[in-house]
């Protein structure tokens, strides 16, 4: 894993904007930043590196259809997203729990979406027109 720089971390906003329309970024700029080989990882003070496995915080998957948030970088950067926020319903919210796929129509073909359920940010899913692919990990699901 490698420290992010401070133009690399100024990308990843901009992307992040882009995508999902994050605001008031310079909130997390104070933050160190480190980029494996898809994984993106939050840490609050500098480190030395050395061939470890993972250091800090998982927060975003870089993935063949864009940035994919985990459930921890959902919730760090949830309530400043403007755009790819989905709210579920009591229903929703259970079955997404369970590990099911959600039928719900939505306007995406095959972008990655924040789900949230009563303003708690649960992470994200790939959505389709007809249905949002679960990505809960199974150690989370009930």
């Amino acid at each position: 894993m490698d420290i992010m720089n401070k133009q690399a971390i100024r990308d990843l906003f901009k992307r992040l904007e882009k995508e999902y329309g994050l605001t008031e970024q310079e909130r997390f700029m104070n933050y160190y930043y480190l980029r494996g080989k898809k994984k993106i990882f939050i840490i609050n003070k500098p480190i030395e590196i050395e061939k470890k496995e993972r250091e800090g915080i998982h927060i975003i998957s870089e993935e063949p259809f864009g940035l994919r948030l985990t459930i921890e970088g959902s919730q760090m950067f949830g309530p400043f997203l403007t755009k790819k926020v989905i709210e579920l319903n009591r229903e929703q919210f259970l079955q997404y729990l369970r590990g099911k796929d959600l039928e719900i129509e939505t306007p995406y073909k095959k972008e990655f979406v924040v789900l949230k359920y009563n303003n708690i940010f649960l992470g994200s899913g790939l959505a389709y027109p007809n249905k949002i692919i679960n990505y809960l990990p199974k150690a989370r699901r009930i």
